[in-house]
């Protein structure tokens, strides 16, 4: 099952219901939006860490794509440890325009240069922009 997501910050948490009550999700695209009342950038990257912290835990076996739009911010760390518990899963397609994410930095298209060498990363994700370009 593929699910398009058109949502804003503050609806986020339903994501976590739709991971745990979809066995059958195999590709995920969520983009996102904010309101002026959703907080910080700190703020705005601990709710979207989080999202990455149900993909990793709830999600089915089979689940093997993510795309997301340029509004999402994820912490350097939790990035690092999102792909390291990845490992050992069906390659993932991480999709996203990184060429269109002001918020990644080069320590954020560094990780997935990194996982998308190793082979945790699926070969055939499109839109890698800035990966292999450092």
């Amino acid at each position: 099952m593929d699910l398009i997501i058109n949502t804003y910050l503050k609806n986020l948490g339903g994501v976590k219901e739709i991971i745990l009550n979809c066995n059958k999700l195999k590709k995920l695209d969520i983009c996102l939006n904010f309101e002026e009342d959703d907080g910080d950038d700190h703020e705005r990257e601990t709710i979207c860490d989080e999202v990455l912290n149900y993909l990793l835990n709830y999600s089915p076996r089979n689940f093997d794509e993510f795309a997301f739009n340029e509004n999402w911010r994820f912490s350097v760390n939790n990035l690092k440890k999102f792909f390291e518990g990845w490992r050992g899963r069906k390659p993932i397609k991480f999709i996203t325009r990184f060429d269109r994410c002001y918020h990644f930095t080069k320590e954020h298209v560094e990780i997935v240069q990194k996982y998308y060498d190793e082979g945790v990363i699926d070969k055939n994700t499109s839109f890698l922009y800035g990966v292999n370009d450092y």
